[in-house]
């Protein structure tokens, strides 16, 4: 970030008092830029990072995430709105939901999204910093109609933390059970503990009391929980969250903040409670993934989308203008208590052809990678460009899989997965120019990152693989408009 530039009055500044020609600048700097992606939703300017708002709703898909369009810095948030007909091709309805209240006026953050009758209703995070620079949270609401006009409430829902909480209170997730909504928030205490606080009310848009703190059957949820969401996969209730300092002893994470779940085998609403919850464990073991936004869509699937980024990492798009990207729409399975992730069976659409997988090929820059590994011996799977490399090894013996990402930087980053004591069977890449998810053993674990590569030609090389598929994969081009 180029400090001498993003003073707090510019990080603050409301969006009407920017020039058009900032937004028009920026645009024609984007267009430049050689890490933009072909079928990931990704920023036209300026930075994102929290999905929010996923939802069905008038016979589309909706769905929002934290935005800041005058450059790719934390500045003051709004939401960016798209649609989509089949979870893929996502449209910017170009109405975006930006902090011109009181109760929103340094930010519009993160939150969610349930249908009402002929509405939309969203719940959201207003940020307000007091004179002395404290952080009071309101809960706030809107209406979106079947125009995808947006009317916000002029009174908060929630006006202010539970007591023993602080500032830190966000990222409401609002769903329906019998007769009440309910809204589950990541909390921190006044003892810089991590909670899970729930309000509930008969309606939506009024009468909202502090209700329970949510019992998941773990105490230590480090100094903050943020971005939790509770959907459910065969009736279980699955409880989805970023426990912000949570010990390395309790859950095994690589990154600055983990995104992780627990899974449960049913759920006592009276006492908000999971009932024989499982041990806490990772939604992703990749190297940016944050702020997994869910939800149990009509047809019954659950749902999931997420930030390909993390919290306090600069970017190499950063000088570009732009940062942040969200992974495919995934589909939450369960089995013996943990999550199976899939991309979602519409994805299969943006596959356009088979290619002739040939050792040393060059590949396309939006692609599917699929591998059956050597059983016996070390198998290997590399994409490299010039001095750049992202480099799978898989450890059969040790039931691992390890991943080397050497970027711009020259340093080399690593990451490993340990499948139980299963043999890793297959591995399913989608890459997409700078940035890649992987599919272990059809979802057990996932592995999702950004690479910014040197050059431009990239080649694919393997070594003791049984057999590997490469296919064209379709240019969306999503927010390049």
């Amino acid at each position: 970030m180029d400090k001498n530039y993003w003073t707090t009055d510019r990080l603050n500044r409301g969006y009407h008092e920017w020039p058009k020609q900032r937004l028009t600048d920026l645009k024609a700097k984007v267009a430049r830029s050689k890490w933009r992606l072909g079928y990931h939703v990704q920023t036209r300017t300026g930075l994102l990072n929290d999905p929010n708002g996923f939802s069905y709703f008038n016979h589309q898909w909706h769905l929002f995430y934290q935005a800041f369009p005058f450059g790719a810095v934390h500045g003051l948030k709004s939401w960016t709105h798209l649609v989509s007909d089949d979870l893929v091709n996502w449209k910017n309805v170009h109405k975006p939901m930006i902090p011109d209240r009181s109760n929103d006026r340094n930010g519009c953050y993160s939150g969610s999204a349930i249908p009402v009758g002929d509405r939309l209703f969203l719940m959201y995070t207003g940020n307000i910093w007091d004179k002395h620079h404290h952080r009071q949270a309101k809960q706030d609401g809107a209406w979106m109609d079947k125009d995808n006009d947006i009317t916000k409430l002029q009174r908060p829902l929630i006006n202010q933390p539970p007591l023993e909480v602080t500032g830190n209170f966000r990222d409401p997730q609002i769903i329906k059970h019998g007769l009440y909504y309910y809204a589950i928030l990541g909390a921190q205490t006044e003892g810089n503990r991590g909670e899970i606080v729930v309000y509930r009310s008969q309606s939506v848009d009024h009468g909202w009391n502090l209700f329970k703190t949510m019992d998941i059957g773990n105490d230590n949820l480090g100094y903050m929980v943020e971005c939790p969401n509770l959907v459910f996969i065969h009736n279980h209730p699955v409880i989805i969250f970023c426990p912000q300092g949570i010990d390395r002893k309790r859950l095994n994470y690589q990154n600055r903040y983990p995104n992780a779940y627990i899974a449960g085998d049913s759920m006592n609403w009276n006492q908000m409670k999971i009932i024989n919850p499982t041990k806490i464990r990772l939604m992703d073991y990749g190297f940016d993934f944050y702020a997994t936004r869910s939800f149990n869509a009509p047809d019954g699937r659950a749902l999931s989308i997420s930030w390909v980024g993390m919290p306090g990492v600069e970017y190499a798009t950063d000088s570009e203008g732009w940062s942040g990207a969200l992974t495919l729409v995934r589909e939450l399975d369960l089995k013996d208590g943990q999550l199976i992730q899939r991309p979602a069976r519409e994805n299969r659409k943006l596959f356009v052809h088979d290619l002739k997988a040939v050792n040393g090929m060059e590949i396309p820059k939006q692609c599917y990678i699929k591998w059956v590994p050597n059983i016996d011996r070390l198998s290997q799977m590399a994409i490299t460009a010039e001095t750049s490399h992202l480099y799978f090894s898989i450890d059969q013996k040790g039931h691992r899989l390890s991943i080397h990402r050497q970027n711009l930087s020259g340093n080399e980053e690593i990451r490993q997965v340990r499948i139980n004591k299963d043999v890793i069977h297959s591995c399913a890449l989608y890459f997409d120019n700078s940035e890649f998810e992987v599919y272990i053993n059809g979802g057990v674990r996932t592995m999702t990152g950004r690479f910014f590569r040197n050059g431009h030609v990239l080649n694919l090389n393997w070594t003791d693989c049984n057999s590997v598929t490469v296919k064209q994969l379709k240019p969306i081009n999503i927010n390049n408009d």
